[in-house]
């Protein structure tokens, strides 16, 4: 649906007459930034005519000095289901200033963001200490301050977010130095402040009060007394732990690229060497006669060398350098001309359950890839669950939105066509997760397992153009989702 659309359905009645008398000032910014429409108190306030400020940007109607709080604001509200709250200054016709409180929020439409809605009331003058840039302030950095024993005094909403507190009140009084600060640098910390009367971008790990990990980044200033013991404190602290864990997926991503080429060059020359075992050892085969009595070693040294060669195929798989024969498959059509196959897999003791949703878009991909993925799967469900339990394949259209895409690398937005492979097996300790999808790493005992299904996936996942993800509950079990760009249905 256009950007238009998004606009009309937002401004048309029965919400015309509505919003156009009301007492606020309504603002619909675009996606671009623009305003794709204002109301008549909107536009009197400013002192503009009627559909002058339809087509301005939205950021060059604030003053300069709120401009880009105002401009960070509004991309913080397009990621949240609350509004946004600040206070600015508004450039009129005139270029006069007109103070105003506001609160911005998305607009949505099935999903999708269109744009941003503003609601604006003038004020008769600015409110001392609100003006963006403290509000902006509160949404992203946690402020504190804390007395002589480390008991906290007052802070701000984003520190209440940080560590999990549901209001100030319960935040006052708790020990500072046992949130921010674990006991091993506490001592550091504080002689630092004595010393200097300060520390700048002193970054530690921590605990919400959820018990979750955090990693922040401190600044704080100390007010000593005459002995040169800490009297005060006040600290501004940043969560960064979406950049910590960005900076694992990057080195991961690193990681298993280099397997990648890696696995690449040893398959392509191993291929080479087994070219010619196979090549000999069926010209051997073929000139032995029927009663030779080492026809059977002869046989094995064949089946040896296809077994090699499967595992070339896999490890050329992984590193996305095996040749493919795309075409538009319905993922619900292979899984059930597969159901056979699996059921012979998982045995009588596994029950197999297709939770696969109808009307499934087409995906573009080698129908090869897809069974090779849900049989890698399939097997490794069924060897966590030992002979017994409940194994789901499911299907699902869905669509990829920014706010999803902010925090997972490498994933586009758009509409994707998902498979789940649900066990209830014993999960996956989580000291293994991040090996999970290495070539060759296996906690079956030997003998029993190459330790390629997973990486094989992971490889089919990447060159696809898709994502995968592993919700793991211990002794509960352990999900896969499997996520390929759809493709357009066929006229």
């Amino acid at each position: 649906m256009s950007e238009q659309s998004g606009v009309a359905a937002f401004a048309a009645a029965p919400f015309r007459q509505m919003v156009e008398q009301a007492a606020e000032m309504i603002f619909f910014v675009g996606e671009e930034g623009e305003v794709a429409f204002a109301n008549r108190r909107a536009e009197s306030a400013l002192g503009f005519g009627e559909g002058e400020l339809v087509g301005r940007s939205f950021l060059e109607l604030i003053g300069a000095d709120d401009r880009a709080g105002v401009g960070e604001l509004l991309a913080l509200a397009g990621e949240r289901e609350d509004p946004v709250v600040f206070s600015a200054g508004m450039i009129g016709a005139d270029d006069s200033i007109c103070p105003i409180d506001a609160r911005a929020a998305p607009v949505l439409e099935d999903g999708v963001l269109r744009g941003t809605m503003v609601m604006a009331r003038a004020l008769a003058q600015a409110r001392p200490g609100t003006m963006v840039k403290r509000r902006a302030m509160d949404h992203i950095a946690g402020y504190v301050r804390v007395d002589a024993e480390g008991r906290i005094l007052g802070c701000n909403p984003a520190f209440l977010r940080i560590f999990g507190f549901d209001s100030e009140q319960q935040a006052q009084g708790t020990d500072f130095w046992s949130l921010c600060a674990p006991a091993e640098i506490r001592g550091r910390l504080a002689a630092a402040l004595r010393a200097l009367g300060s520390v700048e971008n002193f970054e530690i790990k921590s605990t919400r009060r959820d018990g979750s990990t955090l990693f922040l980044l401190l600044n704080v200033i100390g007010k000593l007394d005459d002995e040169g013991d800490i009297e005060s404190m006040e600290a501004q602290i940043l969560d960064v732990s979406q950049k910590h864990k960005l900076e694992r997926q990057f080195g991961r991503a690193q990681r298993m690229e280099a397997l990648g080429r890696l696995a690449c060059g040893v398959a392509h020359d191993f291929n080479n060497l087994l070219t010619g075992i196979l090549g000999f050892a069926d010209i051997l085969e073929m000139s032995l006669p029927e009663d030779f009595e080492c026809k059977f070693e002869v046989e094995e040294i064949r089946k040896a060398g296809e077994r090699g060669a499967s595992l070339t195929r896999q490890l050329l798989t992984f590193g996305r350098g095996k040749v493919v024969d795309v075409q538009l498959v319905n993922l619900n059509d292979v899984i059930h001309e597969m159901n056979h196959l699996l059921n012979q897999l998982t045995g009588g003791d596994i029950d197999l359950v297709l939770d696969l949703s109808r009307d499934l878009a087409p995906m573009e991909i080698d129908r090869s890839q897809i069974e090779q993925v849900i049989l890698n799967l399939v097997i490794n469900a069924r060897d966590a669950m030992e002979d017994h339990g409940k194994l789901t394949l499911e299907t699902l259209d869905h669509r990829v939105e920014r706010p999803f895409v902010l925090h997972h690398d490498s994933v586009l937005p758009g509409n994707y066509t998902m498979l789940a492979v649900r066990d209830t097996g014993c999960g996956i300790d989580q000291s293994i997760m991040d090996h999970l999808f290495e070539p060759f790493f296996t906690t079956k005992e030997p003998g029993k397992g190459t330790g390629m299904g997973l990486s094989t996936v992971y490889g089919i996942v990447k060159q696809n153009r898709g994502f995968i993800s592993v919700y793991n509950e211990p002794e509960a079990g352990v999900t896969f989702k499997v996520s390929f760009p759809s493709a357009a249905r066929p006229a």
